[in-house]
């Protein structure tokens, strides 16, 4: 279940004008040792999106987008920075999961169409 002081602080963190920009999709919730968050979602469109990562609590987290097909991309950040990538994603079931190698904290993902400002 998301919590509502996860939402706000995404927002806070991630910046209004990106977390609510038209298309988005957008999740947040706690991690904690054995549990990952997720977002599942299916982009509109194939293209490019913005995708941007933000989390609190462990010193690293591993962002992973994958399909019924496998993974399609993954990655490792450090915690307390928003970063932001670019992948050119399908139009088909996708997972986003985050994990924080079992530490406990928080994160948000947020989805975007590239050219969405």
């Amino acid at each position: 279940m998301i919590e509502l002081e996860h939402l706000d602080w995404a927002e806070k963190t991630l910046g209004k004008e990106f977390w609510q920009t038209p298309g988005a999709t957008r999740a947040a919730g706690g991690i904690a040792p054995g549990a990952a968050g997720a977002l599942e979602f299916t982009p509109a469109e194939p293209g490019w999106y913005r995708i941007a990562l933000v989390c609190e609590g462990p010193s690293t987290v591993t962002l992973k987008i994958s399909s019924a097909d496998g993974t399609i991309g993954a990655g490792s950040t450090d915690c307390g920075t928003a970063v932001n990538a670019m992948m050119n994603l399908p139009v088909r079931q996708l997972k986003a999961t985050v994990d924080g190698a079992d530490a406990e904290g928080k994160w948000a993902v947020a989805v975007a169409p590239a050219q969405a400002r």
